[in-house]
């Protein structure tokens, strides 16, 4: 099996809108996530978790 791997780095005016709504649609479809005052990690079914 291949290893897969996706990263997106945005840069945005309003941070705090888009994590807010991004955390909001995330619970809405009982999405797994990680959050800290920086990030927003989505944790997806069947994946490893690797460390930077």
């Amino acid at each position: 099996m291949t290893a897969q791997r996706c990263d997106a780095t945005l840069t945005l005016t309003d941070v705090n809108d888009f994590r807010l709504r991004l955390i909001a649609f995330l619970d809405e479809y009982d999405v797994a996530y990680r959050t800290d005052e920086r990030q927003v990690a989505i944790d997806l079914p069947g994946a490893k978790r690797v460390s930077r």
